[in-house]
């Protein structure tokens, strides 16, 4: 899931038919390797490797999912956190908050055609106070929208939104001093920002020399940010636009998210929303509303149905 568009158990919904009988689905949270590529097709990078895989499994029978746990036992050789749903698979603190919140405090002054920039800024090691505010805009959104959700469900999802111990570490702080006087209506917290940002980022040895997606400026001056990578190609209509449509089905506010989309959506030309309302682009993406999901309990009934067909 987080290596696949949020909302992928979805779109398996209209896939159903070629999905054979005894197989298991499943999502991963977030990628069991931090790894780059080193040589397009034959080499990564590896960066490093998560404690546990956190995964989201639907089988027919116990004994496919056990057989489906045992295989991603040989494949990870990693301990296994089964989640109860899908769904946490979506409310994820991984690339749907980071690439487009990062991207934002590098880029949020780029005009196609007209912005170069002098030199390729390393992603994680340039992080500016800029992308801390977008993440920290994103996070009180899904915040928001993991609460309501569990709300409608009646699942733990809250006790799934940090998994990893940073993320872990920075949902409690959050939940201490953000929430304490109620989420809505908090002023910026720079103290909390420039924590945030150094400590996770700046100075993880293996994040701060990973480099932005960005490529040579067609006039060779300099540098311009890639906007046909995953960054903006999955982690917008298939993340920031998911979270928007979910907020939409909720009636839950996503002005941060909204805000990045709008911004994001600039640089690459596209619309999927105009102004908070859907745009012409919109039914493109991963969001809700592109399976008629349009109120809460279209949602709740969309989010109990089944995956995979039924007899």
């Amino acid at each position: 899931h987080d290596a696949l568009p949020l909302g992928f158990d979805w779109i398996l919904r209209d896939l159903s038919a070629a999905i054979p009988e005894n197989a298991a689905l499943f999502g991963l949270k977030r990628y069991p390797f931090l790894s780059k590529v080193a040589e397009y097709g034959r080499r990564v990078t590896l960066h490093g490797r998560f404690a546990q895989i956190v995964a989201a499994i639907d089988a027919p029978r116990p004994e496919v999912r056990a057989a489906a746990i045992a295989t991603l036992d040989e494949i990870f050789h990693r301990p296994l956190l089964e989640l109860p749903s899908f769904l946490p698979c979506a409310l994820n603190m991984s690339n749907q908050l980071l690439h487009p919140g990062i991207c934002w405090g590098h880029f949020h002054d780029y005009v196609p055609g007209v912005t170069v920039y002098p030199r390729r800024v390393r992603f994680y090691g340039d992080l500016n106070r800029r992308g801390v505010q977008a993440m920290e805009a994103i996070y009180r959104d899904l915040y928001r929208l993991t609460r309501d959700l569990a709300e409608l469900t009646g699942l733990p999802l809250l006790d799934y939104l940090g998994i990893d111990p940073l993320m872990r570490w920075a949902v409690r702080l959050r939940e201490r001093f953000l929430h304490s006087r109620g989420i809505d209506g908090l002023g910026p917290i720079h103290h909390l920002e420039e924590i945030f940002g150094p400590l996770a980022f700046r100075m993880n040895r293996r994040l701060r020399s990973i480099p932005a997606p960005m490529i040579p400026s067609p006039d060779g001056r300099g540098w311009i940010p890639d906007v046909t990578s995953r960054f903006w190609t999955d982690d917008i209509p298939h993340g920031l636009c998911v979270l928007s449509g979910l907020g939409r089905a909720l009636g839950t506010p996503t002005p941060g998210v909204n805000a990045l989309i709008r911004g994001h959506q600039a640089m690459m030309g596209r619309a999927y929303l105009v102004g908070d309302e859907p745009g012409p682009d919109f039914g493109e993406t991963g969001a809700p509303q592109r399976y008629g999901v349009d109120d809460r309990e279209e949602l709740r009934e969309f989010l109990r149905g089944p995956i995979r067909a039924v007899g």
